[in-house]
């Protein structure tokens, strides 16, 4: 071999380049082709192929440079019988004289994983070895090709499982949507369908009081009385069922609200209905916050009317509404002196159908808390409560701190 080879600066500056190289490729690429021609790129041997082992047996080449005097059917035979040790426990052989012209060859194993079942066969020409520099050259860009094969084996496994994941998404996707419009028909259904059959019966049970009312006794009219009574209840659930179907339907329109304002309002609204009740009403400053207005106020209309409901037996009710500003949401609350709640059960309070004083005879239908939570999540809020037997209770939401979004 003659001593033409470049300096070691030169090829450690080789070095550097295909590490930047390597470091570039990606999954999903021609991966031998592109090493191979970096090899034959940036360290200028006279030959270079990279042979593999197949599944079914046999080693081929993935990718040949090779010169006229070093075709591959011989340099396959020369691998054949000097290669299989390198294949099987990646011994690194420094020389392969079988080829005609002379070629020094370095035999480098590629670790695939565990097993070396890939070769990198560099040779120059010469009659004697590679120096010891090159061949430290051609290891450090083995290691390096072998810490890409690891990181492109992740980044593969990274695509599968994102597109496993993807998958999955738009399946539970298509299944929430189809569940979503399931329930949009069944809510149709309570909201129309229904309420036809419930008018006819609270419409015939009137007519039978008007037109033969005087020929019934007390109990026949009593029990015409908790038809009517137990219909116009099935209407209110419906309401409330609607009610709470759109509450987490409805298209959002968020803006600036006035809360103060917005609860003044809704109180008003309620005091026309008061009758002979002494109710004291508190309203402190409140802190603005941004959110859908109309949804804003069904959450003080179903916090007023609960606390109207249960001080119903207060010779004095007092309901105070406050609020106030923190460092990352507004927290509003709704306070009153009526009969309280067990703690113990205060996570049954806003869901769907929980009554907590089913023994006590109180309107409702056990929603609207329900409607209220489902308001104050879709802001992204949070909801709890606060009460004793006897004492009151109090009904907390808090908003997050938001800017108001313009167009």
């Amino acid at each position: 071999m003659n001593d033409s080879h470049p300096n070691r600066a030169h090829y450690l500056e080789a070095v550097t380049h295909a590490a930047q190289y390597l470091a570039a490729m990606r999954a999903g690429t021609e991966v031998w082709v592109e090493f191979g021609e970096l090899v034959r790129s940036f360290f200028d041997p006279d030959l270079v192929a990279i042979a593999g082992r197949e599944p079914e047996g046999g080693v081929t080449f993935r990718f040949a440079a090779l010169p006229a005097d070093a075709e591959a059917p011989r340099l396959l035979e020369c691998l054949r019988l000097s290669g299989t040790p390198v294949l099987e426990s990646g011994f690194l052989s420094t020389e392969l004289m079988a080829l005609p012209g002379r070629y020094a060859v370095a035999l480098l194993p590629l670790a695939e994983g565990k097993a070396a079942d890939t070769l990198l066969v560099v040779g120059h020409k010469g009659d004697r070895p590679l120096p010891r520099h090159l061949l430290e050259v051609y290891l450090a860009v083995t290691g390096l090709m072998e810490s890409t094969l690891t990181r492109l084996r992740v980044e593969m496994q990274l695509r599968r499982m994102n597109e496993e994941l993807e998958t999955q998404v738009g399946q539970r996707t298509a299944a929430l949507q189809e569940a979503v419009r399931e329930l949009q028909e069944i809510n149709y259904t309570i909201s129309h369908d229904l309420r036809t059959p419930l008018r006819a019966i609270d419409g015939f049970a009137m007519i039978l009081l008007k037109d033969y009312g005087g020929q019934l006794d007390a109990e026949g009219l009593r029990l015409l009385h908790i038809v009517r009574e137990n219909t116009r209840q099935m209407g209110r659930l419906i309401d409330d069922l609607s009610a709470w179907s759109r509450a987490g339907q409805v298209a959002m329109a968020p803006a600036r609200v006035d809360m103060g304002v917005l609860a003044e309002a809704v109180w008003r609204e309620r005091q026309a209905d008061l009758g002979d009740r002494h109710v004291e009403f508190r309203l402190t400053p409140l802190p603005e916050a941004v959110g859908d207005r109309a949804l804003l106020r069904e959450v003080f209309a179903r916090l007023l009317d609960n606390a109207l409901k249960f001080t119903r037996g207060k010779e004095r009710a007092v309901i105070e509404v406050g609020g106030r500003c923190e460092e990352s949401e507004y927290t509003y609350y709704v306070r009153d002196n009526g009969i309280g709640f067990d703690m113990r059960f205060a996570g049954k309070l806003f869901g769907v159908f929980q009554r907590l004083h089913p023994e006590q005879p109180l309107e409702g239908t056990g929603i609207g808390l329900a409607v209220v939570k489902r308001i104050i999540e879709r802001h992204g809020g949070r909801v709890w409560a606060e009460g004793a037997p006897g004492e009151g209770a109090v009904f907390h939401f808090a908003l997050p701190v938001k800017e108001e979004r313009h167009g």
